[in-house]
């Protein structure tokens, strides 16, 4: 198979790019902007732009990069022999809700990174309504929050770079909600399974299977790492991001990978 894959030097899309060679497939990297091939059966969309700050000066940036871009890379698809399209959407933008949430559950992304969240759920629709109006496969994958070797920003960098230097953390630093984790992993190995494999179609959430609290996954660094975490002190909980109902991927093989062996191997990247 001949796959194109956006953002292959991202932290997914890279993940992405080394399974498909891996698998015996041919794999373009296709930089922006893009222009795809008359010879791609397989399309990976990875590429997405991630704000540094929720300013809302980021959200034109985010809609541009996020929504229309992947607008028009669709409209390219139109005059390709194209067989399937893969969208590396995102599993935020349902409603807060502290019950799983399954792909026909309310969106709503307006509380945490609203403009990111929003570009990818605009992209999300454009990629939808492309399943219903082409002739080929579509398939829209919905991770959690992504974590693993190769991660740069976010949650878990935070936390593990001042366990490394024996930082104080303070309950403001740690939270109180739920975090539902997936790893990088993961979520590659399905981009890859439902690129091909012509059974799978429509949308699929990717997440870790259930969301541990914060606390808790700042603790299992601690362990991990060597370091002592005894903040005893706590803030109200937080409303948060829903946790994924996974079966759907589940009934095509999904499994996803246990939590401590996750963090273990990101906290062991952290030393390579």
């Amino acid at each position: 198979m001949n796959c194109a894959i956006t953002g292959a030097t991202g932290f997914v899309g890279s993940l992405v790019k080394t399974k498909m060679i891996d698998a015996g497939h041919y794999v373009t990297s296709l930089p922006r902007p893009w222009h795809l091939g008359s010879n791609i059966d397989a399309l990976v969309h990875c590429a997405a732009y991630v704000p540094p700050s929720h300013e809302s000066s980021e959200a034109q940036k985010c809609l541009t990069d996020n929504s229309i871009a992947t607008l028009q890379l669709l409209e390219q698809t139109q005059s390709t022999k194209l067989k399937v399209f893969v969208y590396i959407s995102a599993g935020l933008i349902y409603k807060f809700s502290s019950s799983h949430a399954s792909e026909e559950a309310p969106v709503f992304p307006s509380n945490r990174a609203p403009y990111y969240l929003a570009s990818k759920l605009v992209g999300d629709i454009f990629v939808d309504h492309f399943r219903h109006s082409s002739k080929m496969r579509v398939v829209t994958l919905r991770p959690s929050s992504v974590y693993g070797p190769g991660m740069k920003q976010g949650f878990l960098p935070r936390i593990t770079a001042k366990l490394k230097n024996d930082e104080p953390i303070s309950p403001e630093d740690v939270g109180n909600y739920p975090l539902d984790l997936v790893h990088v992993d993961d979520v590659a190995g399905m981009a890859v399974k439902v690129a091909t494999d012509s059974t799978t179609y429509g949308i699929y959430n990717i997440g870790g299977g259930a969301a541990r609290p914060t606390s808790v996954i700042v603790k299992l660094l601690a362990e991990l790492m060597g370091k002592k975490y005894n903040c005893t002190a706590s803030i109200p909980v937080q409303a948060s991001h829903a946790p994924l109902d996974i079966s759907r991927a589940q009934n095509i093989g999904y499994r996803p990978t246990r939590l401590l062996d996750g963090l273990k191997s990101y906290v062991e990247s952290l030393n390579d």
